[in-house]
């Protein structure tokens, strides 16, 4: 869980402010639902959108979609993005 959810910080604060600044912010909550915990993380940054001089290796998704058991991506009305993790707490 701590890995996904650092790894849906580091996007939004690297991709959607592009870096970071003085501005940006990150929301991170959690509920338990069920037998499962929700992680939500949002910024009000760029968005999904290709960048050519992204720095990145491109695989923060793919290393969040192997951890969570759930994942919903939306891009949010105001601006920037709402990741939702689930992690089942029982098997």
């Amino acid at each position: 869980m701590v890995v996904a959810v650092n790894e849906a910080v580091a996007n939004a604060v690297v991709h959607g402010y592009e870096g970071g600044s003085e501005e940006a912010r990150v929301w991170v909550g959690c509920k338990l639902d069920g037998e499962r915990l929700w992680f939500t993380v949002a910024d009000r940054g760029t968005g999904l959108r290709p960048r050519r001089d992204s720095p990145g290796l491109g695989l923060g998704f793919a290393i969040i979609a192997q951890l969570a058991d759930d994942l919903e991506l939306h891009e949010a009305a105001e601006g920037g993005v709402e990741i939702r993790l689930g992690f089942r707490l029982s098997e």
